[in-house]
This record gives C-alpha cells, structure tokens and sequence, in this order.
C-alpha cells in the first residue's frame, strides 16, 4: 500500500491532475492499480500488483503527481 501526502504546490498540482487520472485509468485497464482510497485534505492510498519493491518505486515514478507527493509504501500481505 503506497500513502501519498501532497507537498504544498497546488498550482502545479492542479496542472498535473488530468493527466494523473489518465494514469490512474491506464493502470486499472491494465489491472496494476487494485484499489485507490481518497480522503481529505488530499490523503491516497494506492493497493498496486507489483512483483517487488523496485517495480513499485518504477510505477510511482510514472505518476504526474509524483514530484509533488511524499509517498510511503508498507507491503500488503496476500
């Protein structure tokens, strides 16, 4: 599970945010992104099919949003 907490520039975040729920999309056709939890202010916690810790640090390097969040990831037990 990957915690993301968005950093403080809202502009550029703003700019990035269709093209993240492109990428959001895409991964859920694809069947990587397993769930997705959103709460306020701007808290997300992504559930990702991933073969090990680099594949999941290459998947959120591909986020639009990812220069602007400080992600944490804790392994889910199957």
């Amino acid at each position: 599970m990957i915690t993301f907490n968005p950093k403080p520039d809202c502009a550029a975040q703003l700019r990035a945010a269709p093209l993240e729920l492109v990428h959001v999309n895409t991964l859920r056709a694809a069947g990587v992104l397993r769930d997705l939890f959103i709460s306020q202010p701007g808290h997300v916690w992504l559930v990702l099919d991933a073969s090990d810790r680099d594949e999941v640090d290459r998947l959120l390097r591909e986020f639009p949003m990812y220069p602007y969040i400080d992600a944490t990831v804790d392994a889910l037990i199957n």
